[in-house]
């Protein structure tokens, strides 16, 4: 096995780039994207311009490096929902599959937002689609559609959901974490009956 020793210039370098980061999310949260300024990044971490240049090109190459590192996690907090003892013949998803998705989303709260503007370009939005179709697909397998074409359709749906209703819930803060687990739940379970309904019919 081949070990990778790090250096305290290694460490130095990502508690630097943590600070940068963690100053963007803290003007993400009180002001648009294009109003963030490299100057006001640096003010905020405390470290000078050429500190700033020396990790990113630009704020668009650090958010696109945040923006990979949200869906990596994304991607492993999501992963176990393919497993198909993960939603039971209910409809009923496992809770605490449900609760790391929302904690990881909660944390990243800032991060989401910018990255779901309308003014944004970047492919956040059909990189998830693309996670939540590849951990679905195996749960909804060909054999079980009337359809199979049907298929593609319901996990885009379901992605959507999935997507819209934790965007919102981030954007409005209008309920607390169990309400919203217990309404995100019951959405889940109705696309889920939706689902196996659709599944029956054929085009």
């Amino acid at each position: 096995m081949t070990h990778t020793f790090r250096t305290k210039y290694d460490f130095k370098n990502e508690f630097t780039k943590k600070k940068i980061q963690d100053a963007f999310l803290i003007l993400a949260s009180r002001t648009a994207l294009s109003h963030i300024t490299v100057d006001s990044i640096c003010d905020i971490a405390g470290i000078h311009r050429s500190t700033f240049y020396r990790h990113y090109d630009n704020i668009y190459d650090l958010l696109s490096e945040m923006e990979k590192e949200l869906l990596r996690e994304l991607g492993a907090v999501l992963k176990p929902f393919g497993d198909p003892l993960a939603v039971d013949e209910n409809g009923n998803v496992k809770r605490k599959l449900l609760l790391r998705y929302f904690h990881i989303c909660q944390w990243n709260r800032n991060l989401i937002l910018v990255l779901t503007e309308g003014n944004v370009e970047n492919n956040f939005r059909s990189d998830f689609v693309q996670i939540i179709t590849d951990t679905l697909s195996p749960v909804l397998s060909d054999e079980r559609w009337t359809s199979p074409k049907l298929k593609p359709y319901m996990l885009n749906l379901t992605a959507d959901i999935i997507l819209s209703l934790t965007i919102l819930w981030l954007k409005t803060n209008d309920m607390d974490y169990d309400q919203f687990v217990l309404f995100y739940e019951k959405i889940f379970r109705n696309n889920f009956y939706m689902t196996n309904e659709v599944m029956e019919l054929s085009i």
